[in-house]
């Protein structure tokens, strides 16, 4: 699937649809040096969340 920008999501859907993509930024914005342990902690349980939602899990449209 090609690379879409972040700020042309649509919504979910289209998030969901190209969250492999986004992974590897997800994690090496948790991984940058700006941030606490707590943000860092915070980035890593939303890419854990993201690795556990698909498309059954909130249907079509």
């Amino acid at each position: 699937m090609m690379e879409k920008k972040i700020s042309a999501i649509r919504d979910l859907m289209d998030f969901i649809l190209h969250w492999q993509a986004f992974r590897s930024r997800a994690e090496a914005l948790r991984d940058a040096e700006g941030l606490g342990p707590d943000e860092r902690a915070l980035v890593g349980w939303l890419i854990e969340l993201a690795d556990r939602v698909g498309v059954e899990d909130i249907g079509r449209h």
